[in-house]
């Protein structure tokens, strides 16, 4: 049987949120989709309260923020919760959730959380 969840993110420019689509294959959690959404029904459906830990990758059907386009995300060192980044490994990035800054590295081990808007 497959599992799949949802991660809420924010959009790194906009602020504004999305989710991201993840299926579980063999231990690893893919990236597969990802969509605009409002914080109400994301809390309504129980998107803020998912958790992902593990492998993450994404596929090549990820489209990116759905907001900016960035095709790639963040997890913040601080408050664990993703956002869209579209910077070159080691740029300082801002938290659009927490405020917190500090440079990206690569990374495919995670502990993403969507935590409450």
């Amino acid at each position: 049987m497959l599992e799949a969840t949802v991660v809420m993110a924010r959009c790194q420019s906009s602020k504004k949120p999305f989710g991201i689509t993840m299926e579980k294959h063999g231990g690893v959690w893919k990236c597969v989709w990802a969509f605009a959404t409002r914080e109400a029904s994301a809390k309504k459906e129980g998107f803020d309260k998912e958790t992902v830990t593990g492998a993450i990758s994404l596929t090549e059907q990820y489209p990116g923020c759905p907001h900016c386009g960035n095709d790639t995300f963040c997890s913040c060192g601080s408050c664990k919760k993703v956002f869209c980044d579209g910077s070159e490994d080691g740029a300082t990035v801002v938290c659009p959730h927490c405020g917190n800054s500090g440079q990206t590295e690569e990374s495919t081990d995670f502990n993403l959380k969507s935590g409450s808007y």
